[in-house]
Parts: structure tokens; sequence; C-alpha cells
């Protein structure tokens, strides 16, 4: 190790003792003084520097670190206690399976309320639960049957509405049993989804619900109007808290399936349910028919669910799917996961027939040919095959083989389907074979004579694009 140099140390020090005999005590005094507290605050101000640098570093870190950490490791609260359901307890074994009504009356929210129709030829209807928001409502209600002769319970909807028709109209949907309309008490409930957001509700809804003669009955080819039972009732809203605002979350976010982007604009998050409004990219390459298995990821950890949707109303080109809300667990988080898309690409869209010699000149791909059965095909009915291998057994699933009602002939002249004897499409017949399943699809057009070849465009194909996509809703 090296030793240092003291000399030139000792001899400033005897320089210092030699000139502090030159000064007075009291000027001795006074400069080591300074000389001390100018030493300290040059150490004091590096050290403050050092102490700010240290802590800016830390407050980045702690602003990137921190909400992550807090996401992720924050507790889950727990869902909430079950309430009681009061009068509506009856309605109990319908609700079982509905996970958004059975959590909304665990929650208090459905408003019980009673009110009934007169009673028409033996039946009595009453509304005696409702929950509404701003995308739809559930009405639990009760068929009081006096008779001995069961009725099928066909619509309910609304009359003389104008706040809800003008809204651009609603879907109803419900629970269904074989046994309902038989005689006695039928319990059921039905789903209404709005069309568009509905910021308030009238003070009052008048509601019809129809019966018609159950098909079983003797009665039930008859179309008199005296078979059919319309049962009448007024839900008086402003008496009762049943309206709920919801959380609209604006996403404009979307998600990307083998280049073709799906665009996810916003979710409207009610007790009614889930509502997740998209459309399809214009600038897609492909046409998108469906999604495949849309679902919903509801919590985590053992209180997560997974729920799945049905189609909703569609508004100006967007989509509107609707999935079961969990009103246990308010704040939970939401993840949307798809498992592929049915779509095909934009220029195989059209499919090129001559119907007169029975020759395909253009398919969208070697799946799709003319049916051996268009041989002894009545005229007016083209009759398409669709083969789907044995190792893609899924992917009819969630599509079918499905044209646009409008054609044009060899001439570039448009027709439409002919829809005059009933539907101008369906599945007639499937042929197993050793390596897949053959499927014929019919379909309806003009018996006239028309320069050849037609032209169709197809709105459905059943061959799947299997690539997962997520997104985060909440």
């Amino acid at each position: 190790m090296v030793e240092p140099d003291v000399n030139p140390l000792k001899e400033h020090l005897q320089y210092i003792s030699v000139e502090a005999e030159k000064v007075l005590d009291v000027q001795l005094d006074t400069a080591i003084r300074r000389g001390i507290e100018q030493g300290q605050r040059r150490r004091i101000s590096q050290h403050r520097g050092s102490v700010v640098m240290l802590l800016a570093a830390l407050a980045v870190a702690l602003f990137i670190i921190v909400p992550w950490a807090y996401q992720n490791a924050k507790p889950e609260r727990a869902q909430l206690p079950p309430k009681s359901w009061g009068e509506l307890e009856l309605f109990r074994p319908i609700v079982e399976n509905n996970m958004t009504l059975k959590s909304a009356l665990d929650m208090g929210l459905v408003t019980q309320v009673k009110s009934s129709s007169p009673e028409v030829k033996g039946f009595q209807w009453t509304i005696n639960g409702v929950l509404t928001d701003r995308r739809g409502m559930f009405v639990l209600y009760t068929v009081q049957n006096n008779t001995q002769q069961k009725k099928h319970i066909q619509a309910l909807h609304f009359t003389d509405t104008p706040e809800i028709n003008k809204n651009g109209g609603y879907g109803a949907s419900g629970s269904y049993s074989e046994e309902d309309g038989s005689p006695g008490v039928t319990l059921r409930y039905a789903q209404i989804t709005w069309n568009d957001y509905l910021e308030k509700l009238p003070k009052e809804l008048a509601m019809t619900l129809t019966l018609v003669p159950d098909s079983g009955t003797a009665t039930a080819t008859a179309t008199s109007v005296n078979n059919t039972i319309e049962l009448n009732t007024v839900i008086k809203l402003d008496q009762v808290d049943s309206y709920f605002e919801g959380q609209i979350v604006e996403l404009q976010k979307s998600m990307s399936i083998a280049g073709q982007k799906i665009n996810i604009n916003k979710a409207y998050i009610g007790p009614t349910g889930i509502y997740v409004e998209g459309d399809y990219d214009g600038r897609n390459t492909m046409k998108i028919f469906d999604v495949i298995k849309p679902r919903l990821l509801l919590g985590k950890g053992k209180d997560q669910s997974e729920v799945y949707s049905f189609a909703g109303p569609s508004m100006n080109g967007a989509i509107t799917n609707v999935y079961h809300n969990d009103n246990r667990q308010p704040d939970a988080p939401i993840r949307l996961i798809i498992d592929g898309i049915a779509a095909l690409d934009k220029s195989k869209q059209e499919f090129v027939i001559d119907t007169e010699k029975l020759e395909l000149i253009k398919a969208p791909d070697e799946r799709l040919s003319i049916s051996p059965q268009m041989s002894v095909a009545v005229p007016g009915e083209l009759i398409l095959t669709y083969f789907q291998p044995r190792e893609d057994t899924g992917e009819s699933a969630h599509n079918a083989v499905v044209i646009y009602n409008n054609f044009t002939d060899g001439e570039g002249s448009g027709h439409f389907m002919d829809s005059s004897k009933g539907t101008t499409s369906y599945l007639a017949a499937t042929r197993e074979q050793a390596n897949g399943t053959s499927i014929d699809y019919y379909f309806k057009y003009p018996t006239e004579s028309l320069p050849q070849p037609l032209t169709f465009k197809l709105e459905g194909h059943p061959k799947d694009v299997l690539e997962a996509g997520s997104l985060q809703i909440r």
C-alpha cells in the first residue's frame, strides 16, 4: 500500500501557526469559525442535492409501480350478502339459472309491484316485479288460468308508449316451460332490451300479454279472434323506484383477428346486463359474418365466472351483444374474449351459376358446389352443397351457407329471391361420408326464364378463422 506524503501537511500547519501569532485572538476565532461554516454549507448543499435526486428517482419509480401493484394486488371486494326476496320468493325456481335476475333479486334491486289486468275469459295477468335501466327491463309476472283449457303465452308488448317506441323499439325474451298456460298459476319473467339508450322512463307503462290456443288443443287451428285473449295492465312507474342509471364505459378500442379489426366502442354496465357495442372495421379485407363464442370473464379468483352473449339490437350498423351481469360484484373486473371469427375474403363473396347448364362458374372455395339433387329440383329451386371435412366438425355450428335476398342475371338486371311460397332458404339434408359431411341448402328464386349466368352474393359461410382475441372492459 502507498503511504501518504505528510511533509507538505506539516509545513502547512507550521505556516498557519506562525501566521496566527500575527493576528488578534478574536480575528483568529472569526477566521476559523467562518472556515468551518463554509465547509458545512458546501457539505449540506451537496447532501441536499443527492437527497433531492434520490427522491425524484423514487417518485418516478413509485408512479409506475404503485398503480400496477394496486390494480393487481388489491383485495377483491367479497360478494355482497343476499337480501330477502320478499313476495318474489315464489319466482326463485324459474330464475335460478339467470345470473342477472337472480343477483338483482339478491341485492334488492327488483321493485315489487302488483298490477293486474281484468279477468278475461277466465284468465288474469299480474305483474309482480320490475327492474329497469337505460338499456333494458325485467318483468316478473304470473298468469292465473281459472279454466280447464291450456293457452299458449304468445307475446308481451308495450301499448300506447311513444317514449319507448321512439327509441327504436325493443326486443323481448324470457323463461319458457311446456307447462306455461296450464290451468292454475304460471310464473314467468320477460327480459326486454331497448334498441337505444332510454334516458328516462315514462310515468306509466301500458303492457299487453297475448294468449293463443295451445297447439295440442282442438281449437289450435282456428284463427278466430275469439280464440285469442289479450290481457292489458298498466305499471305506474312514478310510484316505484325501479330505474337505474348504470355505468357507461367509453372504450374506443379494437382487437385484431387474422388481420381483421373488430372495434369495441363502449359498454353499458347495468343491473339488467352488460351491453357491449362494436362494429367491424370498414377497411377489413374479409367480410365478418359472426364472432365465435363471445363471452365475458367477470371477477377474478374464486368469484370469477364466464358468461356468454346473445345477439342484441343493431343500431346504425353497430352490433350490441348482451351479457349477464353479476350484481353481487358491482366493481368486478370485466374482460371480453372471443375464439375467432366466421369470415370470408370480400373478393370471394360472389358466386356465379348457370342454372340451366347446372354449372358453377365461380365459387368462394372448393367446398361449395351444386348439389346432385339439382337434377331433380323443381323449377325455381337452387340446391347447393357445402362439404365439411371430418377434422372441421365444429365449423358449421357458427354459420350456414346464406345468400342475400337479391341477385343479378347475365345481363346485369337485378332480381329478388322468391318469397311467395314461404322461406327463401333452408337446410334440407345432410349426407355422412367417410371423410366428412355434405350439407344441402335449398334456395328459391323466380321460375321465369332468366339470362344466364346468375350472380349471387354470400351473406354467411361456414368456414371459421380460429384465432383468439381479448380486450379489457373494466
